[in-house]
């Protein structure tokens, strides 16, 4: 077991713009996910609003993959459960304190945004016929 603070992924390294390759070559060789997260039909109304609002997001700045796919769920559930007017007080309050745990690890809080310097995505160029790729 390793100790210490857990390794900064390549691709926030690089949206931070502190991605070193004399620090971070060994890094470039680690696995990486693929693939688009899988919204799943049965989130409650309030967390199906959240993955549509939040996950495209942290697609497009490829900080969510399909293996992300439980942890965004378990986020998403989290809120549902926080929006949910059955729950007491301090029902929600934990509810909101879980999906926080979980939220900052995706970046979705203020203070987590400001860690990442992630750029608008360009968009895509177009081909032009007449060159060969």
């Amino acid at each position: 077991m390793k100790n210490g603070r857990p390794r900064t992924p390549v691709e926030r390294l690089k949206l931070q713009g502190t991605f070193r390759k004399d620090r971070h070559a060994d890094r470039a060789g680690s696995v990486q996910a693929t693939g688009e997260p899988e919204r799943p039909d049965e989130l409650s109304d309030d967390a199906a609003w959240l993955w549509d609002f939040v996950v495209p997001e942290l697609v497009t700045l490829n900080l969510a993959q399909r293996i992300d796919t439980p942890a965004l769920i378990a986020m998403c559930e989290r809120w549902g459960e926080y929006k949910s007017e059955a729950n007491t007080k301090p029902e929600r309050n934990a509810a909101f304190g879980n999906w926080l745990k979980i939220a900052t690890r995706f970046g979705l809080t203020k203070v987590d945004r400001e860690s990442i310097r992630a750029e608008s995505p360009e968009p895509p160029q177009e081909l032009d016929a007449r060159k060969r790729v």
